[in-house]
């Protein structure tokens, strides 16, 4: 198992932008950590007015990311750093101190 869990929030994973920044995330070092898309599209119907069905999804994801550290990102992030991950999850490691 990874160290960490990477879940893009996507509106809907059929839209070019979707699918053109989830390119865009595949090519920079993923190696610490297993990607997850979460495609609202497909989940509206739980979503419901006051949150709830979100709720019950940030539950089930926390559950299954257990120890693991979560990253979760929105099609309009940008990453231009290939590395991005590595700094990121060295950063929290470390506290936020620089050395």
């Amino acid at each position: 198992m990874k160290e960490a869990l990477v879940i893009i929030y996507t509106p809907d994973m059929g839209e070019p932008e979707a699918k053109d920044y989830i390119q865009r995330l595949t090519q920079t070092d993923l190696s610490r950590a297993e990607l997850l898309v979460y495609d609202r599209c497909h989940t509206r119907a739980l979503d419901g007015d006051d949150g709830a069905g979100r709720d019950a999804v940030l539950k089930n994801l926390s559950e299954f990311a257990g120890q693991r550290r979560v990253v979760m990102l929105d099609t309009n992030t940008k990453i231009e750093d290939p590395k991005w991950l590595d700094k990121l999850l060295d950063a929290a490691d470390d506290g936020g101190r620089r050395s």
